[in-house]
C-alpha cells in the first residue's frame, strides 16, 4: 500500500476529516475505502493505463491513489488543453 493510504488507514478510528470540498468531506476511513473500491473496479475492468480529464478535487485524488494502489499508469490531461491537444 502507498504510504499516504497506509497512514490514513492507521488513523481510521479518529474519524477526523482529511479531505474536503464544498459538497463533501471524507475522513481517513472513507477516503481509503473509496480508493480501494475504485482500484478494485479498475482492476476488474482490466485497466492498466488510464487517461484522466478532470478538474482537481476529491474524485481526481481518489483516482490517482487508486491507480497507484493497483500499479495503473495514470496520465492526467489538463482541462485547459484544446481538443487538438487532447488528441
Amino acid at each position: 500500500m502507498i504510504p499516504l493510504l497506509s497512514r490514513l488507514k492507521d488513523s481510521r478510528q479518529s474519524g477526523r476529516p482529511v479531505l474536503g470540498a464544498v459538497d463533501r468531506v471524507l475522513n481517513g476511513a472513507e477516503l481509503t475505502h473509496y480508493c480501494e473500491h475504485l482500484g478494485q473496479e479498475l482492476g476488474n475492468a482490466g485497466i492498466t493505463r488510464l487517461a484522466l480529464l478532470a478538474d482537481n478535487g476529491i474524485d481526481w485524488l481518489a483516482v490517482d491513489l487508486a491507480c497507484q494502489l493497483n500499479g495503473i499508469l495514470l496520465l492526467p490531461l489538463p482541462t485547459f488543453f484544446s481538443p487538438q491537444q487532447l488528441q
